[in-house]
């Protein structure tokens, strides 16, 4: 899972899912963040007790909530998130 963007301004918002795991030594930004938190003794702090799929759904009900008020309704996150394929380009003709 990686977040999902929402500009203030942009009318879209996009469930950006991973496409796949890093690689070496590499980390999401959520793994980054909670490492540096960590380092300085705000691990779960940091995180308010939160997992990055938790995250994810708590950011989103966020914003359904602040789209409703301006009159546009966007549907539950796991109706949401499942909108999207996984990988785009599995459903294209692409090689």
């Amino acid at each position: 899972m990686t977040i999902s963007v929402y500009a203030r301004r942009e009318p879209y918002l996009i469930a950006m899912k991973k496409a796949r795991e890093p690689i070496g030594e590499a980390r999401d930004d959520y793994a980054i963040f909670q490492a540096i938190a960590q380092r300085m003794g705000a691990g779960r702090a940091q995180s308010d007790g939160r997992e990055i799929g938790e995250w994810l759904s708590h950011l989103y009900e966020e914003a359904r909530v602040k789209s409703a008020k301006a009159g546009v309704g966007l549907p539950p996150f796991e109706e949401f998130w499942e909108l999207v394929s996984p990988r785009p380009w599995a459903h294209s003709s692409r090689p």
